[in-house]
C-alpha cells in the first residue's frame, strides 16, 4: 500500500498537474488545440484530485487506510473508464501531433524544452513531455499489480472485501482500455493499408 500511495502522490498526480498547468497553456499560447493534443487529460487530472486526494493516506490503522483507498477507487473507476479509454485511444496520435507542432515551430519547441528543464529542476521523476504523455496508460496497467499487493496485505481483515472489490475494478478498467487502444491501433493499420492500396492504384503505370 505504501508503494501505491508514494507513486500516486509523489509521481503520478504531479505529472498530471504538469501536463495540465504547464504544457497545455504552452501549446494554447502557440495557437494549438489542446483537445486533440491532450485528450481528456484535464478531466483525468481533476478526477484524481477530487476522488483520490492525499488525505486518503490518513487513517487510524492500515486497515482503515486500505478500506478508504479501496472505496475511493471503486467510486473512481466508472468515470475513469470513460476518460482513460478516450485518452488511451488517442495517445499515440496526440504525441505525433505534439511532435509535428514542435517541428513546425521553433518557438514552441523552445518553450516546451524550457518547461521540461524547469520540471526536472523541481525534481519530477518524469519530466519530458513524451514521458508524461505515456504515464496514464502505464499507470492503468500498474494499478492491478498495486492493488493485488494491497489485497494481500489486508487479507483476513475488514479491509479485505473493499480491497478485493477495488482490485476487480482496476483489473476491468485496465482490460477495457487495453482493448480500446488495440482496437484503435488496428483501425489505424487498416486505414493505412487502404490508403496504400489507393495510392498504388494512382501511381501504377497504365497497361
Amino acid at each position: 500500500m505504501e508503494e501505491l500511495f508514494k507513486t500516486e502522490f509523489e509521481s503520478y498526480q504531479p505529472g498530471l498537474c504538469a501536463l495540465v498547468e504547464n504544457f497545455v497553456p504552452c501549446f494554447e499560447r502557440h495557437g494549438e488545440d489542446p483537445s486533440t493534443l491532450f485528450p481528456n487529460i484535464a478531466a483525468i487530472k481533476e478526477l484524481h484530485s477530487s476522488l483520490l486526494p492525499p488525505s486518503l493516506q490518513v487513517g487510524a490503522s492500515k486497515e482503515e487506510a486500505a478500506s478508504n483507498l479501496a472505496s475511493a477507487f471503486v467510486k473512481w473507476a466508472p468515470a475513469a473508464r470513460v476518460f482513460y479509454a478516450q485518452f488511451c485511444k488517442c495517445q499515440t496520435s496526440a504525441v505525433e501531433k505534439q511532435l509535428a507542432a514542435c517541428a513546425a515551430s521553433e518557438a514552441l519547441a523552445t518553450d516546451v524544452a524550457v518547461i521540461e528543464q524547469d520540471l526536472r529542476g523541481r525534481g519530477l521523476r518524469v519530466w519530458q513531455l513524451s514521458g508524461l504523455m505515456s504515464t496514464p496508460f502505464q499507470r492503468l496497467l500498474r494499478y492491478p499489480l498495486l492493488f493485488a499487493e494491497v489485497a494481500k496485505e489486508v487479507q483476513g481483515s475488514r479491509a479485505e472485501e473493499p480491497a478485493t472489490a477495488a482490485l476487480a475494478a482496476v483489473q476491468a478498467l485496465a482490460r477495457h482500455c487495453e482493448e480500446e487502444r488495440h482496437r484503435e491501433e488496428l483501425r489505424g493499420a487498416l486505414v493505412g493499408c487502404a490508403l496504400k492500396r489507393e495510392l498504388s492504384k494512382l501511381i501504377e503505370p497504365p497497361r
